[in-house]
């Protein structure tokens, strides 16, 4: 592992993978699997799925809720430097602050 900055640089057997720790925290595992099980990178579910104890969706909802006003509210943080873009971190916190009201319902 290699430090640059807040970035780590990983030697994996498919070769150099750059990584940063943005969400690495000691909190529960849930946080980390919503992670894994929201990303657009692979199938999050069958991920989940191949895990010796897989947690299912309704287990994961309260991390998946979390995870999204998280993101929602990082778009603020975004449009602090690109001003054009509050129109939507409003519009995706919205959405986070609409979807996770329907959940707890």
């Amino acid at each position: 592992m290699v430090r640059n900055g807040v970035l780590l640089l990983l030697v994996t057997g498919e070769g150099l993978r750059w990584t940063d720790l943005e969400d690495t925290s000691r909190g529960p595992r849930g946080w980390d699997l919503a992670s894994l099980r929201a990303t657009a990178r692979l199938d999050g579910r069958a991920a989940l799925d191949a895990m010796p104890d897989p947690v299912d969706d309704a287990e994961l909802a309260p991390f998946l809720w979390l995870r999204k006003l998280y993101a929602g509210a990082c778009w603020f943080v975004h449009a602090a430097r690109e001003p054009a873009e509050l129109p939507e971190a409003r519009r995706r916190l919205a959405a986070a602050v609409g979807e996770v009201g329907a959940g707890l319902r």
